[in-house]
């Protein structure tokens, strides 16, 4: 089967190629493509139920997203997965002086919203829309199944500096920079 449409591709010796189409096949003799069905996999990673910041308040959502980034690092020679959570509006979030009680971002262009008849947090101020407290934590792997999630110490929850969080960041998508001359920089963020 010749594809003219197909863009010219170059192949290497010893590449593997993911073949979901014909795109890459310039001609079929002799065999016949077989597509199996799709198993569902276990959860991977739950939310700790001593991890509070993963949970969303107590009648909220209790769960994590894997809206960021997984990958296997060689230079530590472990799966490593930058994940996002959301802390909900019963919590506090610090680092130094920096602080963030859940669900609480000033923004005086929005009408304040209600979070399960309430409408603001225990300091007084008002939730507006799209403020969940979002948060972006850490877990590390030795075989990409089963997940560790350290205790970081770089922010402080609710008091406590036993904690995963990394930042206050919703859906940060982490890469190696390997051309990074600095080591203290090669993890970067968008």
């Amino acid at each position: 089967m010749n594809h003219s449409y197909c863009l010219p591709h170059q192949i290497f010796a010893n590449q593997s190629i993911l073949l979901l189409d014909q795109a890459l096949i310039q001609q079929e003799s002799g065999i016949q493509r077989q597509v199996h069905p799709g198993q569902k996999s276990p959860v991977v990673m739950e939310p700790g139920r001593d991890k509070p910041w993963e949970f969303c308040g107590a009648r909220m959502s209790k769960r994590i997203h894997l809206y960021g980034t997984t990958l296997y690092d060689d230079l530590v020679g472990k799966y490593r997965m930058w994940y996002f959570a959301r802390m909900g509006p019963h919590w506090r979030f610090e680092s130094g002086n920096y602080q963030i009680p859940g669900l609480y971002v000033p923004r005086t262009d929005q009408k304040p919203y209600s979070c399960h008849g309430v409408t603001a947090d225990q300091y007084g101020r008002s939730f507006v829309d799209n403020d969940r407290g979002d948060l972006t934590c850490y877990a590390e792997s030795d075989d990409g199944i089963n997940w560790v999630k350290p205790n970081l110490g770089i922010f402080t929850f609710n008091g406590s500096p036993d904690n995963n969080i990394i930042w206050d960041l919703h859906g940060a998508s982490v890469f190696i920079d390997r051309q990074e001359k600095d080591a203290n920089k090669r993890y970067k963020a968008i």
